[in-house]
């Protein structure tokens, strides 16, 4: 792979080995920053379940992203966080209709219960 880097071997290919190179190497890029990707949701989802709130919980994962990819990577995640927010909420909905519960008076009551 390392010789393909000098710019002499790689003239030297076909058009079809080149262009197969260059598919191979972004499939495997893709490939990577998608694995990126799932660490920082999991990361997201620990922070959820150690009953931060999802605001913080999307914060930069510091151990995984720096200040240049943080937004890009919460662009590529945003259809999933969006519906990871909106199935909060439903569920949150849905446990108030149980309990017989005010909504207003029920998120009041889960504040108070976090602090």
């Amino acid at each position: 792979m390392s010789d393909l880097r000098d710019p002499v071997k790689l003239s030297s290919l076909t058009i079809r080995q080149h262009a197969a190179y260059i598919y191979r190497t972004e499939q495997k890029r893709i490939l990577i920053n998608q694995i990126k990707l799932i660490k920082i949701l999991l990361h997201m989802i620990e922070r959820l379940m150690r009953g931060m709130t999802l605001d913080f919980a999307v914060l930069r994962v510091f151990e995984l992203e720096t200040k240049k990819e943080f937004p890009i990577n919460r662009l590529m995640i945003d259809n999933y966080l969006s519906s990871l927010k909106r199935g909060m909420k439903r569920n949150e909905e849905d446990y108030f209709k149980v309990r017989g519960m005010d909504p207003v008076m029920g998120k009041q009551l889960m504040m108070e219960t976090q602090k």
